[in-house]
């Protein structure tokens, strides 16, 4: 049987490496890498007011707004 256990700070080297040049690149490259898909559809909605007890309808109309849109369109 082989000697793992006396190997050991050559693991211990090798997995620290490994860590420290993984956060390097994480460093360099950082979190926000984007992926970009063929064929994929995006809608934005923004509101310019307060929501309040009255916006609520309004709010509710722009839902079905939107859902008919896409149902319309084949998207969902």
């Amino acid at each position: 049987m082989k000697n793992v256990i006396g190997k050991s700070k050559i693991f211990f080297i090798v997995a620290l490496v490994l860590i420290v040049a993984g956060m390097a690149i994480l460093g360099f490259l950082g979190f926000n890498q984007s992926v970009d898909y063929k064929m994929g559809y995006e809608m934005s909605i923004s509101v310019d007011q307060n929501v309040t007890i009255e916006n609520v309808k309004s709010a509710d109309l722009m839902k079905e707004t939107a859902e008919k849109y896409f149902k319309d369109n084949g998207i969902a």
